[in-house]
């Protein structure tokens, strides 16, 4: 049967050629014309050859649109000193900072939005001070999102002052209401993240690996910050003086949330929180770091101070039910630990955490320096501690000189015989402990169960078991 005969028994016919029709290459070259966005930036001339300021064209297509696209191309578009007001940059494409310039972009306004850009920078030559991008004084409604971040200067995304003079802040009106969410950045920065005076803060779902010091760096006037879901990998140069901490923060603001990230390599601490301001003006409020997976830092996991300030002003933290393993690679020295807590801490809960195999100490509470703050009323319950030591050190809990401190209904387990001592409470000269110790569950196997003066009578040992 011939082929035209069977498509007209099954109700097809053979369409005739229709007058005009163009070849389907010569379609598919119109229909991209007419299909092209109004606000892509070659429509202004620029041009991604990878040599040609693309700046000037950007400019004119945000002035026109409020928006600039910026289309996928094999070489990307040469940029910078591009402000955003009240405008979007999006696309799949590259933004490459030329050399001369000391950010990309920096946002103005309201509303402003960057989505989908790949941010790279000229040559593979380290530059500092400069950022991707910068969140400009007085900016509100910012969204940074789904961009890749592959440059190699000092910071990805900052506000204020980009600089370690953390008491220099230059901006008089905070920048509010901050979304940073579903970002890689993978570039060789100093600091993924580099945030001052900003008010309501989201870092939501991102993935930040391999910077040359910390993930993210808050200082100053940071009010409200949600830090959720992110992903942290290879963090620091290893045997550099500089903080080297997936997140750390000198904190003074009202709220601040650490939850659910996964933070692996750190070369120093994955969470480091100074609880208050360099210069002491603020105390803390609220901070919460729960639901956290640690593994593989050198010093601490979670590292918790009253900063430079020499009175107890840090109150109200809350560490709970944290996966933490492997912590204080380099040992108990600095007083690496699980979760350390250094000196000026009021108000602390540590509970329903499981901790084990830490080469150091699962959770130290310090008072390490005697003319800081000192440690007070804090409850360590319900955490599971188990192998945390090494062949000259080992404790589950140690708690130095801490006034008002419950331990109770942890479970201590010793299987790998370096945790020598499960819970030790031991004086200062200037701190004498009030303590605690009840209804805990401990193996026998520890050289030292519980280990305190038996003539402080301000320490009291109730119904543990010891099995």
């Amino acid at each position: 049967m011939k082929r035209s005969h069977f498509l007209k028994l099954i109700g097809l016919s053979i369409a005739a050629p229709v007058f005009g029709q163009t070849s389907t290459k010569k379609n598919s070259k119109t229909n991209t014309n007419r299909d092209k966005r109004a606000d892509d930036i070659t429509n202004y001339g620029a041009l991604s050859d990878g040599k040609t300021d693309a700046s000037s064209a950007i400019r004119a297509c945000l002035k026109a649109n409020s928006s600039a696209y910026i289309p996928m191309t094999t070489h990307g578009f040469i940029a910078g000193d591009i402000v955003v007001n009240q405008s979007k940059i999006h696309g799949n494409g590259t933004l490459i900072r030329k050399n001369k310039s000391s950010y990309t972009l920096l946002t103005k306004g309201s509303n402003c939005e960057v989505n989908g850009i790949v941010f790279k920078s000229q040559g593979s030559k380290y530059t500092n001070g400069v950022s991707d991008i910068i969140i400009g004084e007085s900016s509100k409604s910012i969204r940074i999102h789904n961009c890749k971040f592959e440059s190699s200067h000092y910071c990805s995304i900052s506000a204020d002052k980009n600089s370690d003079s953390d008491l220099k802040l230059t901006y008089k009106s905070p920048v509010k209401s901050i979304v940073i969410s579903k970002n890689i950045f993978s570039g060789k920065y100093s600091r993924a993240l580099y945030l001052h005076s900003v008010e309501d803060l989201q870092i939501i779902d991102n993935i930040i690996k391999e910077t040359l010091y910390d993930g993210i760096r808050l200082r100053q006037r940071i009010k409200k910050c949600i830090i959720s879901k992110n992903l942290f990998n290879d963090i620091g140069i290893k045997k550099h003086q500089d903080s080297q901490d997936a997140i750390d923060t000198y904190w003074s603001g009202e709220e601040l949330i650490i939850s659910d990230n996964i933070i692996k390599n750190c070369s120093k601490n994955a969470i480091e929180v100074k609880g208050v301001s360099p210069d002491s003006t603020g105390a803390t409020g609220k901070v919460v770091i729960s639901g956290n997976e640690i593994l593989n830092t050198a010093y601490s996991a979670i590292h918790i101070s009253s900063g430079a300030s020499k009175t107890t002003k840090v109150k109200d933290f809350v560490i709970a039910n944290n996966i933490i393993k492997k912590a204080g690679t380099v040992g108990a020295k600095r007083g690496n630990s699980a979760i350390f807590i250094r000196h000026g801490v009021e108000s602390l809960v540590i509970s329903s955490n499981i901790i084990s195999e830490n080469n150091s100490r699962g959770i130290f509470l310090a008072n390490l320096e005697k003319d800081q703050g000192a440690i007070k009323n804090v409850t360590i319950s319900a955490n599971n501690l188990v192998d945390n030591g090494n062949k000259d050190e080992g404790y589950a809990i140690l708690s130095s000189g801490v006034e008002n401190c419950i331990i109770s209904a942890n479970n201590i387990e010793n299987k790998n015989g370096l945790q020598k001592v499960a819970i030790a409470i031991t004086d200062q000269k200037d701190k004498s402990s009030k303590a605690v110790i009840s209804s805990n569950i401990i193996s026998s196997n520890h050289k030292e169960t519980i280990l305190y003066n038996k003539k402080n009578k301000n320490i009291k040992v109730v119904n543990n078991l010891i099995n």
